[in-house]
This record gives C-alpha cells, sequence and structure tokens, in this order.
C-alpha cells in the first residue's frame, strides 16, 4: 500500500505545483442575468425551509411526508434532479446516523455532543465511499471504531488530567497498537482508544488483511508530523506535504475500512477527495488558524494573489477529483458526480463567505456565480433554519450555521 500510495501523492503534489491559475473572468460576461435566478431560487429555498421547520416543529419527528419536503429542499439547495436521490438510500443513510448516535450515547453516556458529531461526519464519508462500491449503507464494526477513534484520541490529548510526558508516551503506544502489539492502557482514555482498535481487529484479521492496518499507521503518522504546522517557520514545501498527506490519509483509511482492499483507480480518487477535503477545512478555519499561529496553506499566505490562486487551486482540484469517482455504474457516476459536486461547490463557497475578508469583491462574485444561491442568501438561509428552531421551542435547526450541536439537538427530539 505505502508505494502505491507514495506514488499517487507524490502526482497531486506535482499537479498542484504545475497548475497556474488563469486570470477571474468577467462575472457578468459569463452570466448577466445569473443573480436573477439566485434571487428567484432564494425565495423558493426560503418558503421550502420554512415549511419543513414548521413540520418537524409540530410534529416533533420526520415523517414521510416531511421527508418528502426535505427532498425537494435539498434538491433545491444543492441543485439537483430529485429522482437522482433515491428515497432508500436516503432512509439507509438516516438509519447509518441514527443508529450511530445511539450507540456511541449507549457506550459513553457522558459523552459531548461536538465529539460525536466530530465522529458522525467520518461515518457519512464512510458511507459515500458505501454508495460508491454499490454497497448497502451500514455502521459495521470498522466503521464505528476508526470513526470514534478522532474524539476519543482528541478528548486524550486535550484532557488536563494528563501530563504533556504521558500524552507522548500515548502516541507511541497507539503507533505500537496499530502495528499488533498487545500493549496494557494506564487510564480510561487508553482503554477506550484500544477497544476501538480491536473493534477493527475482530472485523478484518491483521492477517487477511495487512493494507488496512497500514493505512492505519499512514494516518497515525500523518497526524503526528502534522504537529509540526503548530511551527510557523516551515517550508512551503513541507507545508504542502503535510496537508497533503493528512487529508488523504484520513480518507483512505474510510476507504480501506469499508472495501478491505482498494483499487488502484478507488486510491487515486480518495486521495484526491481527502486533499480537497483538508483544503476546504483550511479555507473555513483560515482567522482561527492564523491567530493561533496554526501554519496550512490558506493560513500562511500573506497576499490577496496568493489567497486567491490558493482558493482557484482547490477548485480545480475539486473538478480534477471528481473526474475520477469509481463507480460500477456510468449512469450512476454521473449522478454521484453531480452530487458530490454541488456538495463541494456549497461547501466552498460557504468557506468563501466566512472568510469574505480575505479575498477582493472580484473573486467573491466569482464564487457567487457558482452558488444556486449568492453567498449572502445562503448564509440568511441558514440564518433562518436556526432561529426558527430556536424562538422558544427548545429545538435544534436543520441547516445550522454551527451543526456539531444543533444537528443532534434535532435527532435527540425526534427520537
Amino acid at each position: 500500500m505505502y508505494e502505491r500510495y507514495d506514488k499517487l501523492l507524490n502526482e497531486y503534489l506535482n499537479t498542484w505545483d504545475h497548475y497556474t491559475p488563469s486570470p477571474i473572468p468577467s462575472v457578468f460576461k459569463i452570466r448577466p442575468f445569473y443573480s436573477t435566478k439566485q434571487a428567484i431560487r432564494y425565495f423558493r429555498l426560503k418558503m421550502k425551509l420554512k415549511q419543513v421547520c414548521e413540520m418537524v416543529r409540530k410534529d416533533k419527528k420526520i415523517t414521510p411526508e416531511t421527508h418528502t419536503h426535505l427532498m425537494t429542499l435539498v434538491s433545491l439547495w444543492l441543485n439537483i434532479n430529485a429522482k437522482v436521490i433515491n428515497q432508500s438510500v436516503i432512509g439507509d443513510y438516516i438509519k447509518t446516523t441514527e443508529t450511530f448516535i445511539t450507540r456511541v450515547q449507549t457506550r459513553w453516556e457522558d459523552i459531548d455532543e461536538e465529539s460525536i458529531f466530530q465522529a458522525l461526519r467520518n461515518v457519512w464519508i464512510m458511507n459515500a465511499i458505501q454508495m460508491m462500491a454499490g454497497q448497502p449503507f451500514e455502521l459495521t464494526d470498522a466503521m464505528f471504531a476508526y470513526s470514534m477513534l478522532y474524539p476519543l484520541t482528541d478528548n486524550l490529548m486535550d484532557t488536563l488530567d494528563i501530563s504533556m510526558h504521558e500524552k507522548r508516551v500515548f502516541v507511541e503506544k497507539l503507533g505500537q497498537r496499530l502495528r499488533g502489539e498487545q500493549i496494557y492502557s494506564n487510564n480510561r482514555h487508553e482503554s477506550d482508544v484500544f477497544e476501538m482498535v480491536s473493534l477493527i481487529e475482530f472485523q478484518y484479521p491483521r492477517l487477511k488483511y495487512p493494507e488496512i492496518y497500514e493505512s492505519l499507521l499512514q494516518i497515525h503518522k500523518a497526524q503526528v508530523d502534522s504537529l509540526e504546522q503548530q511551527n510557523s517557520s516551515l517550508s512551503m514545501d513541507t507545508l504542502k506535504y503535510l496537508t497533503f498527506n493528512k487529508g488523504a490519509a484520513s480518507v483512505v483509511a474510510d476507504g480501506y475500512l469499508v472495501l478491505g482492499t482498494l483499487s488502484n483507480e478507488q486510491l487515486d480518487f480518495l486521495i484526491g477527495y481527502g486533499i480537497v477535503l483538508q483544503l476546504a477545512d483550511d479555507l473555513q478555519d483560515m482567522k482561527i488558524d492564523a491567530s493561533v499561529n496554526h501554519s496550512t496553506l490558506f493560513s500562511t499566505q500573506n497576499s490577496l494573489t496568493s489567497k486567491t490562486d490558493t482558493l482557484k487551486k482547490l477548485i480545480y482540484f475539486s473538478s480534477l477529483t471528481l473526474e475520477k469517482i469509481v463507480t460500477q455504474n456510468v449512469k450512476f457516476s454521473t449522478d454521484l458526480k453531480s452530487l458530490l459536486s454541488s456538495s463541494m461547490t456549497l461547501l466552498i463557497g460557504d468557506a468563501v463567505h466566512e472568510q469574505k475578508e480575505f479575498f477582493s469583491k472580484n473573486i467573491l462574485k466569482y464564487i457567487e456565480s457558482m452558488q444556486v444561491v449568492s453567498l449572502t442568501q445562503h448564509a440568511n438561509l441558514k440564518k433562518i433554519g436556526k432561529q426558527y428552531f430556536h424562538s422558544g421551542t427548545g429545538q435544534g435547526s436543520i441547516f445550522p450555521p454551527s451543526p456539531k450541536k444543533d444537528f443532534l439537538i434535532l435527532y435527540r427530539n425526534n427520537n
């Protein structure tokens, strides 16, 4: 696995280095009447959003009728044909989410909602991989375990009950455990983490699936190496490698834990998709990262031109990666590419709006021209969702600006 991974990762690094972003064209020459279409779409979205919110608030759950309206809302927001969203797939997707949350809260009664959502985002990525492979949506032990490793290891590294020396020892012990060594835990945090590794081992015997454990060691090393990003004196080449490696390794491990093995084509797509997701996260957190001296490809760029070029490269990489989607059916590949493309466009647009102070009006207009509604309208829709359910009802928002808490409030009230 390591040789194939390194080869493909280096190809992405070379592509990044040799891609020269083109000047931003005049938006009004491209789509002179697009703002009118956005305004119409915004009006329809706002009406549908309020309708869905009212139905959920009234029924305290997502009924079949509400589900139908919710699918229409998603279709409008992502600009996709409603027929593309298969009802049975969506149903299984919701069931997987519910199963995961219930299992987490049963195992850790005191876990906070932010940790659950952190893990849940990884479950959704693994669901997408199941979709690409034509597998039914289900929550396997390996999916549960790997997704929970994120908040569990974060909690251990953030707790004040453990010294820095003990944390360094833990990082080394985790590496040993991932290599298959039998390690004894010294506290509850370690015990929980090692239990998750055992769950993976029960589903995937080491001798039969060696590449799975190579991928786990790869993301472990990438996470450890990424600690160097707290050093503002990193060279650009080092920063690019740390960023690309961390993003790629995380999603590659997702793929191995879903499929057991990966073809070269699948590995290629997952590496690219992981890089894009990592860069989108770094764009979203640009201001925060800069304030705490955390170096990323966005936070370390000082000029408007360099930030804009990095953004344009992210957009290009998103398009490049989506062309590499691997599915068993050509028609499904087209539909899935459309869905992921719309989702990524929305994600990047939302991140740019959050960081709009760092970009020119021209680039903001260009990014806005890619959206189904304007950036300000999108922000207003999220605000409407949050206010609607927090206006004395105690409910959470369906599309909140900060979904880490509100999504789980909605889930809890629906069950």
